[in-house]
């Protein structure tokens, strides 16, 4: 979309406050041909329901960008504690692989590139790689 169309990022303040960044025009690779994967961060009331505080940023990134939500393919919410959130254990992170067979990983503890969505993206990218390896793609 062209509203995404730049490297970097960018703090909106209209109908509500929330970062926004074009994660995918970092590395290409992270979305399909042709698509964007755009990170938006917002700060929850925590007094509120979580289901409509996530209503809520919807609306409003909806609101910013007008027909957003006829090219939104997927919607990931991540709630997070941050004095709560432990990004390794021994400072080991996982990967994709898991001692139990067939069952992999994915998601912001299992790759030490980036963070939030982008991290995420990237385990994606890595599980893909994994199963191919593996045979099972």
């Amino acid at each position: 979309m062209k509203e995404f169309d730049y490297t970097g990022s960018e703090i909106w303040f209209k109908n509500g406050a929330y970062w926004a960044m074009p994660i995918s025009n970092y590395d290409p690779d992270i979305a399909p041909k042709g698509k964007q994967l755009i990170g938006f961060t917002f700060i929850i009331d925590d007094k509120k329901n979580i289901e409509s505080e996530k209503k809520r940023a919807l609306e409003i990134i909806i609101k910013a960008v007008p027909g957003i939500e006829n090219q939104i393919e997927m919607t990931h919410y991540q709630v997070t504690i941050p004095e709560k959130a432990a990004v390794t254990i021994n400072g080991f992170i996982a990967g994709q692989r898991s001692p139990i067979a067939n069952l992999y990983l994915v998601g912001t503890d299992t790759d030490n590139r980036s963070m939030g969505v982008t991290r995420a993206g990237y385990t994606v990218l890595e599980l893909l790689k994994v199963m191919k390896e593996d045979k099972k793609l």
